[in-house]
C-alpha cells in the first residue's frame, strides 16, 4: 500500500529525476511516458464495447424503469378467471349477499321437502 504523497514529496521527487536524467533528458522522458500511456489504454479498451453516452445510459434506466412498473403492474392485476369481484369492499358485501341467497335456496329446498 503506497502512503500518501503530497506536493512536497513530488517536488522532491522531480528534483531526483532532474538530478538524474538532466533537463535535457526530460522532454523524452515525457513523451516516452505519454507513450507508454496511451499503449495502456488501448490494451485495456480492447475488445470492450465504446462507452454509452450519458443520454443512452438514461433512456436504458427510463425503459428498464419502464419494463418495471409494467411487470408491477401486470402481477397486481387480479386474474379474472380467479377472482370475480376485484375491489375488496364489494367482495365482501357480494360474498354476504350469495350466502344469504345460498341459505335461502337450501330452506326452499329444505321446505318442499316437508310433507
Amino acid at each position: 500500500m503506497l502512503p500518501n504523497i503530497g506536493i512536497p514529496e513530488l517536488i522532491l521527487i522531480l528534483a531526483v529525476i532532474v538530478v538524474i536524467l538532466g533537463p535535457g533528458k526530460l522532454p523524452e522522458l515525457g513523451k516516452a511516458l505519454g507513450r507508454m500511456v496511451k499503449e495502456y489504454r488501448k490494451e485495456a479498451n480492447r475488445g470492450l464495447p465504446p462507452p454509452k453516452s450519458r443520454r443512452e445510459l438514461r433512456e436504458e434506466r427510463e425503459k428498464a424503469a419502464r419494463e418495471q412498473a409494467a411487470a408491477a403492474a401486470r402481477a397486481a392485476a387480479p386474474d379474472p378467471s380467479t377472482d370475480y369481484v376485484a375491489d375488496p369492499a364489494r367482495r365482501g358485501v357480494f360474498t354476504g349477499v350469495l350466502r344469504v341467497f345460498q341459505l335461502v335456496w337450501k330452506i326452499w329446498r329444505w321446505r318442499r321437502g316437508l310433507p
